[in-house]
């Protein structure tokens, strides 16, 4: 093959392993946690690409040369990134037992969770395709080349790594549940190259910035995820609408109705105006004492002692499950989150509060009905004064879960693993 050819292989596999990054890059979304750790100055992205290197070759050099992956024939590997990605698989161990390892690239979600951990610090054997990978960014694509370099070289082997592992073991499918973040996008390439099935189930709600559908088997929660995806390109495998698994064993704890409110869960996700958030919770425990005020950050951040401890109770979002804690509350207020339809299966009063004040409704949720949208605090205030919740309100989610108001509800994860079942047999 060719100087020029090679070239552009390399730019093909790279812009397929980093889809979302290089979308959220060209539509200019600077607030996207996807660039949380790469929206930094030049000479702090050259120093990461420095630091990459070194701590490769000193921090991990034991695990680097003794650790390799060794993988029973014939497995189910559950590959993770994060505690919602784990939370939202974990009851595949309740179906298939022993048959399903997990494993995860990231060393935090391998201590807490006691799962496998994938030797990726490997993929620092391929850092040498580097200068090859930036040039063929810098031929097609400038600007990323020269403003990401450390993304690039953050996403450098990790194909070329498990393309190996799954070429030295015999791995009957790899079941997914994100499809955007490098690691998991470049297992799944090395999968399809390897012919290891491949499922993925949705864990959180999805947009037009997803990359297209390649795995074998696509397990999506209802229409509306399955209309964005049909938005981001061709879809390749079968594709079945099978609600939300994690849901399943909740369904019990939804409110019948709600017609005064006095518990309120208030979240913040990343990228949310922290200040906003301390004021709003100030000014309601001030003006409506009687509101019992829950604070939950994203799992990835850990704000519990930055709001002052204006809140009541602080839900800690790697020790409470989401709908452990939805089951307490009568009304949840939150930015773009997945959290606003997960408030509406449990038929919350949910509430649309933007602290960036964008108010863009990035998911649909005010739109479809899920959620009410408050600009400011005098209109959350008069929510919580006067909101009521129907009993059939939850119904609003349908688009987001195919199951609702069905005889499947609360069937969800058998029909992931039969799904599954029917794939491997």
């Amino acid at each position: 093959m060719g100087f020029k050819k090679k070239l552009k292989a390399e730019y093909n596999l790279y812009c397929d392993i980093l889809y979302t990054f290089i979308k959220v890059i060209e539509r200019n979304r600077k607030d996207s946690s996807v660039l949380e750790n790469y929206n930094k100055s030049f000479l702090i992205r050259f120093f990461n690409v420095i630091r990459y290197l070194f701590s490769m070759i000193f921090n991990d050099i034991i695990f680097l040369f003794n650790a390799k992956v060794k993988i029973k024939d014939k497995d189910l590997i559950a590959h993770v990134v994060s505690h919602n990605n784990f939370m939202s698989l974990i009851f595949l161990k309740s179906y298939f037992g022993d048959r399903v390892s997990f494993y995860t690239s990231s060393p935090i979600i391998s201590n807490n969770y006691n799962v496998h951990r994938w030797n990726t610090n490997r993929k620092g054997l391929y850092y040498y395709k580097y200068p090859m990978i930036w040039l063929s960014f810098f031929m097609n694509k400038k600007n990323i080349a020269l403003k990401y370099p450390d993304l690039l070289f953050h996403a450098t082997g990790f194909y070329e790594y498990f393309n190996g592992v799954l070429k030295n073991n015999s791995i009957q499918c790899i079941i997914f549940s994100n499809d955007i973040n490098i690691d998991s996008r470049s297992l799944l390439l090395a999968a399809k190259e390897n012919t290891v099935n491949t499922v993925y189930l949705q864990h959180a709600v999805t947009s037009d910035l997803f990359p297209p559908l390649k795995f074998d088997l696509s397990l999506l929660e209802g229409e509306a995820s399955l209309a964005n995806y049909k938005k981001c390109g061709a879809i390749s495998g079968e594709v079945r609408l099978i609600g939300m698994a994690k849901f399943d064993k909740y369904l019990s704890f939804r409110k019948k109705g709600i017609d005064k409110i006095k518990y309120v869960g208030v979240c913040i996700n990343l990228g949310d105006n922290i200040e906003v958030i301390r004021e709003l919770i100030k000014n309601i425990k001030l003006e409506l004492p009687q509101i019992i005020i829950t604070f939950r950050p994203h799992p990835r951040m850990s704000l519990g002692s930055n709001i002052n401890h204006s809140y009541d109770i602080y839900s800690n979002p790697r020790e409470e499950q989401v709908f452990d804690f939805l089951a307490k509350q009568d009304a949840l207020i939150s930015g773009d989150s997945s959290i606003l339809l997960e408030g509406t299966l449990m038929n919350l009063m949910a509430i649309y509060f933007d602290s960036r004040n964008k108010f863009d409704d990035y998911y649909r949720f005010v739109e479809l009905g899920l959620a009410d949208v408050a600009y400011n605090f005098d209109e959350i205030k008069n929510v919580l004064m006067f909101g009521e919740v129907a009993p059939d309100h939850y119904l609003k989610a349908k688009p987001f879960n195919e199951v609702l108001g069905t005889k499947n509800e609360g069937k969800s994860s058998v029909l992931v693993v039969n799904a599954i079942k029917d794939l491997i047999s």
